[in-house]
C-alpha cells in the first residue's frame, strides 16, 4: 500500500484547528471549551494535550447528517 493511499480514503477526523474553522471560533477557544467540558462538539483525546475532533460530528451540529 502506497503514502498516497490516504488520499482515497475519507476523512474521519479534523484537528483542533480545522474543527475550530468549521465552527468559525479561535482553535484556543476550542481547546479552552474543550478542556472545560463545554464544547459544542465531543473531542477525542490523543494526549493530554492533543485532541481532534469527529467530521461526522461537526456536521450533525451543522445539520448536514441526520
Amino acid at each position: 500500500m502506497s503514502a498516497d493511499h490516504t488520499r482515497d480514503s475519507p476523512r474521519l477526523f479534523l484537528s483542533e484547528e480545522e474543527a475550530a474553522a468549521q465552527l468559525g471560533i479561535h482553535r484556543t477557544t476550542l481547546r479552552a471549551l474543550a478542556l472545560d467540558g463545554r464544547s459544542p462538539i465531543e473531542p477525542v483525546n490523543l494526549t493530554a494535550h492533543k485532541r481532534i475532533y469527529r467530521l461526522r460530528d461537526l456536521e450533525r451540529l451543522g445539520g448536514v447528517v441526520e
